[in-house]
């Protein structure tokens, strides 16, 4: 079974310094792999420290009356997909106070660069940014851990 850190080594690899030449498609697929890896992570420790927090900012997705409350409150995975983590985790981070801002605005900004990754197919990749970018998003995780 693979773990959220997993996503992670596989984007490291894909941008290791010791490879010449990384096709743009490789760049692009380490930033997916390492935004994937930050979701997952993030999503892993605020279930575990504050789901409750997490089930107010997923509430806020939907009216009342179309929330299963037994399903949300379990934080049930396949009920989940009718949710946007990508929006309701930064806005947990948010709710757990002003020092966490810039960790939910660093999470929003590595969802963008994961779209242009994944949709922005004018957008050119360069090799030394996407290691940056990776480096970076592996560090957010390490101060999502101690959270």
């Amino acid at each position: 079974m693979i773990t959220e850190y997993k996503f992670m080594e596989y984007a490291k690899r894909l941008v290791d310094p010791t490879r010449s030449n990384i096709p743009e498609e490789e760049l692009r697929s380490a930033i997916s792999r390492g935004y994937y890896s930050l979701l997952h992570e993030t999503y892993g420790i605020l279930k575990a420290k504050y789901s409750f927090k997490l089930i107010d900012e997923l509430k806020k997705q939907k009216t009342p009356s179309k929330i299963d409350r037994r399903k949300l409150n379990n934080l049930d995975k396949d009920y989940l997909r009718g949710f946007n983590l990508h929006k309701a985790l930064p806005n947990t981070l948010i709710s757990l106070g002003p020092k966490y801002i810039g960790i939910a605005q660093q999470f929003k900004a590595f969802r963008i660069e994961r779209n242009n990754a994944d949709y922005d197919l004018d957008m050119l990749f360069a090799s030394d940014d996407s290691r940056i970018m990776i480096r970076d998003m592996d560090n957010l995780i390490q101060l999502i851990k101690m959270i």
